[in-house]
């Protein structure tokens, strides 16, 4: 009878503790996921549940029609159950968007609204490629490009400006994002080039085919032209901006170098020629 009496304190003790341990593994979840949706898009960590899905983290380049007014754009579409946008513009201003919408089963549209004090843009995922349309800031017209980050891959972007000194006009906004796939023959754990997008003169034009080089200031045959948050290789790249362009950047923590010879300069640069003639101008990136 004791020993009956002993196992059935001991069962009553392991139920107590496994009832315990439930109830505590609950309100961790719990207290993680009340985390995670205060935290803003840029502060998510992408859902690997979602990695080939189309909920989860996207990021990419905001950048304005007819200014050089530019930034980087992290969204949240259901990453942690929330909908939520997050930009950082260069001149330091911050804007945060909230969405209503939800990928609920008997809503077919998968296009999503979001909205801030000042702009909205629409998040539409009914194709195979996030698009991001009817971009607004300000009541001025922008432009945004994003990919899908996932538990393994961070797409980085890159912002940057463009200007001829001889013609003013010819002006805007040179941004690059990379794919999140390591460049053949990284030097700096540089990510391959997926895109570049310019804007100017109220257009949007993106390129997304880059040419392999011979990277002779590191001695590297066919490179794959690569970035990340510290350094830019893409030398000896062309371009249709509406007109045939050739463009070159290499950039080290902010200092550029030419290619041939390989050597300290002050921007990259790009050379464009269109029905009205041949122009030369420099690229800086932020």
């Amino acid at each position: 009878m004791k020993t009956q009496i002993k196992l059935m304190a001991i069962a009553g003790l392991l139920a107590f503790a496994s009832c315990s341990k439930d109830a505590t593994l609950e309100e961790q979840e719990n207290l993680n996921l009340q985390t995670s949706q205060s935290l803003n898009a840029k502060e998510q960590t992408p859902n690997s549940l979602f990695d080939t899905q189309k909920k989860g983290i996207y990021t990419g380049v905001i950048a304005a029609a007819n200014t050089q007014d530019r930034g980087v754009i992290w969204i949240n579409a259901e990453n942690n159950g929330t909908y939520n946008a997050y930009v950082e513009m260069v001149s330091g201003e911050i804007i945060e968007y909230t969405s209503n919408n939800s990928f609920a089963a008997d809503i077919a549209d998968r296009s999503f609204t979001f909205v801030s004090s000042n702009g909205s843009f629409v998040l539409d995922l009914n194709q195979s490629q996030a698009v991001v349309k009817d971009v607004t800031l300000n009541n001025n017209p922008y432009f945004v490009q994003v990919a899908k980050a996932t538990s393994t891959r961070m797409p980085v972007s890159r912002t940057g400006t463009f200007t001829d000194p001889e013609n003013p006009s010819l002006t805007g906004t040179w941004n690059l994002m990379t794919n999140g796939t390591v460049s053949a023959g990284a030097v700096a754990g540089e990510e391959e080039l997926s895109l570049l997008m310019v804007t100017y003169n109220g257009m949007e034009i993106t390129d997304t085919e880059f040419e392999s080089f011979d990277f002779d200031c590191y001695g590297i045959p066919n490179y794959v032209p690569g970035a990340n948050s510290n350094f830019v290789f893409a030398i000896s790249q062309t371009s249709d901006l509406g007109g045939a362009a050739s463009w070159s950047i290499h950039n080290e923590s902010g200092d550029y170098y030419s290619a041939d010879p390989c050597g300290p300069v002050s921007s990259g640069v790009f050379n464009y020629t269109d029905g009205s003639g041949t122009y030369d101008g420099v690229i800086m990136l932020d």
